[in-house]
C-alpha cells in the first residue's frame, strides 16, 4: 500500500481536443497505443503500464462515472476516491443500483493489459437503514426519499485531456465509513478511521464524531453495530501514518502494554522531536519506518542510502541520551510477520498485559 500521489493516469474522449474523434480513438486501440477502458473512455497503454495499482483502480472508477453519468460510487471505490488510506487496492468498481436485477458483479471489466488486473463492476443495493427492508429502501430511493445524497469530488491522480480532473458522483464520507469499516478486517478499518479522524486524506477535512454519529442509524445489524463500535472506541487520529495505524492495532493482539503515542521530547537547544510510540513504564521508544527515504527535516529534500541512514541513527542517540530509554525501530516487513515485531518490543523489554 502507498499514498504516493506522484503519479497520473490521463483519460482520452472523443473530441475532448481537437483531432480526437472516436475513429481516431478507436484507431488507436486497433494499433495497441491506447486501451478503452469504458465506451467513449481511453487511455495510452504506456501511461497506464507506468501507473500504479491504486492509480488504475480510481482511472477505471472515473471511466465507468463518464460512461454512465447518473453512477455513484460506495465502499472501498468511494473510500479511494476519496483518498482515504487503504491497505489493499479494491479489485472492482463498486457503485449503487436501483434496479434488483442489476445488482451483483458485472461480466465486463474495465480492460487493462493482456495480464494485468482487470475491474469488474460491482453493483450494490442501496443502504437499508434500521427498521426498512431492503425492498422499502430501494423504494425510498426510487422516490428521491433516500437519505444519503451523493456528493461530487474529484478523482485524485487522474487528469482528462482537456487537464481537468474528472468529478464523479460518490456517497459522504462519513456513511461510506460507517457502510463499509464493518465489512473490513479489524486492521484495514482502523487504517482507514484514524486518518479519516485525522483529516490525513486528499480533502483534509477531519472527520468528526458527530458526523459519525448523524449516520450510525445505517449500521444495518447488530453484529455491524458491534463492529463499529470496536473500531471507534480503538482508532486514534493520532496515528501519523497507515504503517503506524497497523502497528497499534499488531502491538495490540501481541498482548503489548498500549504505548503513548506522539509523546514531544525537548532538547536542550530548543529543538523538538515527536516520538512515534512510548512505552514510559518499560524505557522503550518505538518508531515505525516506512519508507526507505527520508526526508531531511524541514527542507524539503529526500535523502537516501548512507545519509538517511546516519541522520536517524544520531537522532536515535540523541532521544536516548536525552531519555535514557532504549529504541526499538520496525518496518513493514515486520507488520507481515507480527513475531518478528514480537522479537523486537521482547528484546528491548516491552512488557505484555
Amino acid at each position: 500500500m502507498s499514498t504516493n500521489e506522484g503519479a497520473e493516469c490521463v483519460l482520452l474522449r472523443p473530441s475532448s481536443q481537437p483531432g480526437e474523434s472516436s475513429s481516431t480513438l478507436s484507431r488507436g486501440v486497433g494499433q495497441g497505443a491506447l486501451l478503452r477502458l469504458k465506451p467513449g473512455v481511453f487511455v495510452e497503454r504506456r501511461v497506464w503500464e507506468c501507473v500504479p495499482l491504486w492509480i488504475k483502480h480510481r482511472a477505471a472508477a472515473a471511466a465507468v462515472a463518464l460512461s454512465a453519468p447518473s453512477a455513484v460510487l460506495c465502499r472501498e471505490t468511494a473510500m479511494a476516491i476519496y483518498g482515504v488510506p487503504l491497505l489493499r487496492v479494491p479489485r472492482e468498481v463498486q457503485l449503487r443500483t436501483l434496479s434488483r436485477g442489476m445488482v451483483g458483479r458485472s461480466r465486463i471489466a474495465v480492460p487493462s493489459t493482456g495480464t494485468a488486473v482487470r475491474f469488474p463492476v460491482r453493483r450494490i443495493d442501496p443502504p437499508v437503514p434500521r427498521g426498512f427492508t431492503a425492498s422499502d429502501a430501494r423504494e425510498a430511493h426510487r422516490a428521491g426519499k433516500g437519505a444519503v445524497r451523493p456528493v461530487r469530488a474529484e478523482v485524485p491522480g487522474v487528469l482528462l485531456s482537456d487537464g481537468y480532473r474528472p468529478m464523479v458522483a460518490v456517497e459522504p464520507l462519513p456513511f461510506v465509513l460507517i457502510d463499509t469499516l464493518p465489512r473490513m478486517s479489524f486492521e484495514s478499518a482502523v487504517v482507514a478511521l484514524d486518518a479519516a479522524l485525522a483529516g490525513r486524506y486528499s480533502y483534509r477535512l477531519m472527520v468528526r464524531h458527530r458526523h459519525l454519529k448523524a449516520v450510525e442509524e445505517w449500521l444495518w445489524s447488530s453484529s455491524a453495530q458491534s463492529s463499529w463500535h470496536s473500531v471507534l472506541s480503538f482508532s486514534d487520529p493520532r496515528s501519523e501514518s497507515p504503517g503506524e495505524s497497523r502497528s497499534r492495532v499488531i502491538i495490540d493482539q501481541l498482548g503489548f502494554a498500549s504505548p503513548v503515542l506522539q509523546r514531544v521530547v525537548a532538547f536542550p537547544c530548543g529543538r523538538r522531536r515527536r516520538l512515534d510510540f512510548d512505552w514510559h513504564d518499560d524505557g522503550v521508544i518505538g518508531e515505525f519506518d516506512g519508507e526507505l527515504k527520508y526526508q531531511a527535516e524541514g527542507t524539503g529534500v529526500l535523502q537516501s542510502g548512507a545519509s538517511a541512514y546516519w541522520e536517524e541513527k544520531w537522532r536515535e542517540d540523541e532521544i536516548e541520551e536525552l531519555t535514557g530509554k532504549r529504541f526499538v525501530r520496525w518496518r513493514w516487513a515486520d507488520l507481515d510477520d507480527p513475531r518478528r515485531l514480537e522479537r523486537k518490543l521482547l528484546l528491548k523489554g516491552v512488557s505484555k498485559r
